[in-house]
This record gives structure tokens, C-alpha cells and sequence, in this order.
């Protein structure tokens, strides 16, 4: 059961985070940090996983398994388009565009190459629903999530419904903060 549980969990992208959080921040910069919460199939994976989680652009600073094998992984990254560059991540491309009246566009999409159903027991053990969210540097002008509140927007998708999509595609336009003077701080 366990091995079955773990084939499945590894097809498709983001399929390992289903009934668990991405949590981020983007800075001024395209910067970064997220936080990864995802149930894993024993605690022996975790080595492996944070392995998949790493490149020469995003460092793990942090992971760590509970006894009911939640895993929770720190991650950090100076440009948030490299998230990509990292295996866990191989099928999602992420822009960072400028928009129009002084706005900055980040778009997500995931693709999956291996649309399928899930059983109710791999959801049952994985969780029902898998949520992500990030908090921007500005104001949110409109977005495609879930729901928005301040500058943070989420987007929460039911585990059998993502993994059964070719594609999903998250977006948000938020008022870029104003660019910082030659030794000042941007707010």
C-alpha cells in the first residue's frame, strides 16, 4: 500500500503537495522565500525530497518531518522565475512581467503530463485539498485565486481535480512598490 501510495504521489507536478500549504513571499526584487508543507510516504524520503527541492538558484534553509510524516521545507530563491530550475518544480513556468500603470504581473502555470484520477484512499492519505499562497510586495490589483485579502493571494484547488487538469494557471497583477534611491529601503 505504502509503495502505491508513493508511485502515485510522485507523477505529475505538485502532486506530492495535495492537502498541504505552499506558503510565499515575493520581495521588491522577484525574490524570495517559500514554505512547503507536504505529507510524504515515510520519513526516509525526506533527504530525497529536499534533494528535489534544490539548484544552484534555490536553497532549502530548512527541513524538517513530524511523526505523521508531514514534511515542512524552507526555501529560498533571489528570482522567482528559477523555481523552475528545481526537479520538484520542472513542469511549472513562472514569469514576472511588468503590467501597465506601475504593475507587475506573476503568472504560475503548472503543467502536468500525466493527467489521471486519484483513488479515494491515495486522497484520504494525501489530503482532500492542496492550497497556495503568496504574499507580494504591493497591493493586489486583481488576480485569478481563490480569494484575496491584503497583499496576499490564494489559490486552493481540490487534490482529485488538480491532478486530473493538463494545466492550471494561477495569476496575479499587484502595484509594484515604488523603486528604492540609491541607499534607501523600499517600502
Amino acid at each position: 500500500m505504502r509503495r502505491r501510495v508513493a508511485s502515485i504521489a510522485v507523477t505529475g507536478v505538485l502532486l506530492t503537495l495535495a492537502g498541504c500549504l505552499i506558503s510565499g513571499t515575493l520581495d521588491e526584487k522577484g525574490g524570495g522565500t517559500l514554505t512547503l508543507k507536504m505529507r510524504l510516504s515515510s520519513d526516509a524520503q525526506l533527504e530525497s525530497r529536499k534533494i528535489r527541492l534544490q539548484s544552484a538558484a534555490v536553497k532549502v534553509t530548512n527541513a524538517t518531518i513530524d511523526k505523521d510524516n508531514w514534511a515542512t521545507f524552507d526555501l529560498k530563491f533571489d528570482d522567482v522565475t528559477k523555481l523552475s530550475t528545481v526537479e520538484h518544480f520542472q513542469h511549472t513556468t513562472i514569469t514576472l512581467t511588468e503590467g501597465p500603470d506601475g504593475t507587475k504581473v506573476l503568472t504560475v502555470k503548472s503543467a502536468n503530463p500525466n493527467p489521471h484520477q486519484l483513488s479515494d484512499e491515495v486522497i484520504s492519505y494525501f489530503g482532500k485539498d492542496m492550497t497556495i499562497a503568496m504574499t507580494l510586495p504591493g497591493p493586489i490589483v486583481k488576480s485569478n485565486a481563490t480569494s484575496t485579502k491584503d497583499q496576499t493571494a490564494t489559490w486552493t484547488y481540490a487534490l482529485g481535480d488538480f491532478v486530473a487538469a493538463k494545466e492550471e494557471v494561477m495569476e496575479v497583477t499587484f502595484k509594484a512598490p515604488p523603486a528604492a534611491q540609491d541607499g534607501e529601503l523600499a517600502n
